[in-house]
């Protein structure tokens, strides 16, 4: 149970450091792949664009 809080916690954590902007490409993203990536890889990715 605590284990599951803390995956919560750090989730909301994340979202608090990353802009709108990174969030709308994450959820564009990840629906155009059709895969279930997760947020650390595709902000990975944005930023490997964005160079």
């Amino acid at each position: 149970m605590k284990k599951n809080k803390d995956r919560k916690n750090r989730w909301l954590f994340c979202f608090f450091l990353v802009s709108e902007n990174d969030i709308l490409f994450y959820l564009s993203f990840s629906r155009k792949m059709q895969t279930s990536i997760s947020y650390k890889q595709t902000i990975i990715i944005k930023m490997l664009i964005n160079q």
